[in-house]
């Protein structure tokens, strides 16, 4: 869990070094997102069930809102909330799960998905994604392949 939870934290942090100017603010926001991200998943990790609670652990930045615990760690560091929200990308959930975290960007012509950690392999500085139809049963997240959703 502490390596997703890592990952997570990592690509993140990458979103908003983009408009924050403090590399303090960002390391404190990175930092204290790991801490928020233990405590809310701790009772919610399945090793044998990866998709038990995968809703739960997501995280959703939409045009609509963004996620409270992204806001609650940005008060937390004093991270302007305009500059906060001007950072994050829109609109995409993460999905923090045993041996995977992948960010799925929502768009109306499709979805793009972008691998930040698998079994071991930490993605999160990498800009790795792939274009997809509309789902279908044969492409829904859970059920990629690796080797298609990873390119460098």
């Amino acid at each position: 869990m502490r390596n997703e939870i890592r990952a997570a934290a990592a690509w993140w942090g990458k979103q908003i070094e983009k408009k924050i100017n403090s590399e303090v603010q960002v390391q404190n926001f990175v930092s204290i997102l790991e801490n928020e991200l233990e405590v809310k998943l701790l009772g919610h990790w399945y090793e044998d069930e990866p998709v038990r609670g995968s809703g739960y652990r997501a995280i959703l930045v939409d045009e609509l809102q963004t996620d409270d615990l992204l806001l609650r760690v940005a008060r937390t560091c004093n991270i302007p909330k305009k500059d906060f929200e001007d950072a994050m990308p829109r609109p995409v959930v993460m999905f923090i799960d045993p041996s995977r975290v992948c960010v799925k960007k929502l768009d109306s012509k499709g979805y793009e998905y972008a691998m930040v950690y698998v079994n071991g392999m930490d993605y999160s500085n990498v800009e790795a994604r792939e274009r997809t139809p509309s789902p279908t049963p044969q492409n829904k997240l859970n059920n990629l392949p690796v080797q298609q959703t990873v390119m460098a």
